[in-house]
């Protein structure tokens, strides 16, 4: 269990999930200035925020692609020890939602992201 907690966070902290996402906030903040503007007529409004939206599309299917794969990356050495016969499947998936793993796979992930930013202060 300690292994999939530890690809979680690895896959958490490498995919850099935290830019996507603050990318699709800067294109939502974006569009709503534009909504604000009163310098833009309604047309140019509509042009210009049709456009955010399509990109913020763009980035929920980026966001939903990666964290399908952030949290599938995890399952894999369950599946591992299914198939070689080491654990059974049901009791590995159940351990896997204890709140114990969960919690471990929390703890890890927030220390990916806290230790790198001690190191760089």
């Amino acid at each position: 269990m300690v292994l999939s907690a530890a690809l979680f966070a690895a896959a958490l902290r490498l995919s850099r999930i935290e830019r996507v996402s603050a990318d699709a906030l800067t294109i939502a903040r974006d569009a709503l200035a534009v909504m604000r503007d009163p310098a833009l007529d309604e047309e140019a409004k509509e042009r210009l925020v049709q456009r955010r939206a399509v990109a913020l599309v763009g980035k929920a299917a980026l966001l939903t692609a990666m964290s399908a794969a952030i949290l599938a990356l995890p399952f894999l050495p369950l599946l591992l020890f299914h198939a070689t016969g080491l654990a059974p499947l049901g009791d590995t998936l159940a351990l896997a939602a204890s709140w114990r793993t969960v919690a471990l796979a929390a703890a890890l992930g927030v220390a990916a992201w806290v230790v790198p930013w001690l190191i760089r202060r």
